[in-house]
């Protein structure tokens, strides 16, 4: 990611590795959370084996 003018810097990806070696945990820290972060956020995985995605949504309500 490139930070433009009037970016803030608020967003942080982690992975590890999961339960066995063909398994990760990836999740997406978005801290502080805002209005302007509401929306759907998408995940796109590839190995040799193929690819997988999903989408996840975040609803600001406060």
């Amino acid at each position: 990611m490139e930070e433009l003018p009037g970016d803030r810097v608020n967003m942080a990806v982690q992975v590890r590795a999961g339960p066995s070696k063909h398994e990760s945990t990836g999740w997406v820290l978005i801290n502080p959370l805002m209005k302007e972060d509401e929306g759907i956020y998408q995940c796109h995985a590839t190995n040799m084996a193929g690819e997988a995605r999903a989408d996840g949504s975040i609803t600001v309500i406060k």
